[in-house]
C-alpha cells in the first residue's frame, strides 16, 4: 500500500478549497463520478483503508469526509477497478480480478 495526497483541481484549474487531502493508504484503485446535487465537482471513489477500515469509499465533499459504500459481507476478492457513474450520483462500478464487474446504488442514508 502507498499512502496517498491527492490536489483536487476545478473546471477552472485552481485546486479546490482544502486540497491537498490525504486520502489514506491507496489500495488498488481511485475513481471519480458524477457529483451530488448542487456541488461543482465530483464524487470520489476510493479502494483503500480509511481509519484503518479497508473497503470501497465514497466522498460527496472532495475528500474532506469517507463513506464506507461495502460492507464485511461483500469484499469480491481483489478489486482492481473502481469508477462512479459519469451520469448517475451514487452508482458505483467495481472490477475484480476473477470475479467480473460488478456496479451498486446507494440504498439510502449513509450510517
Amino acid at each position: 500500500m502507498v499512502r496517498a495526497t491527492v490536489t483536487l483541481v476545478g473546471r477552472d484549474g485552481e485546486p479546490l478549497r482544502g486540497a491537498p487531502v490525504t486520502v489514506g493508504q491507496l489500495g488498488h484503485a481511485f475513481g471519480f463520478g458524477k457529483g451530488a446535487a448542487g456541488a461543482s465537482y465530483p464524487s470520489l471513489f476510493l479502494v483503500g483503508t480509511i481509519e484503518g477500515v479497508r473497503g470501497i469509499f465514497r466522498s460527496d465533499d472532495a475528500a474532506r469526509s469517507w463513506v464506507r459504500i461495502n460492507d464485511d459481507r461483500h469484499q469480491w476478492g481483489l478489486v482492481l477497478l473502481v469508477t462512479g457513474d459519469p451520469r448517475i450520483h451514487g452508482r458505483v462500478y467495481v472490477g475484480t480480478h476473477g470475479r467480473g464487474a460488478l456496479y451498486g446504488d446507494p440504498i439510502g442514508p449513509a450510517k
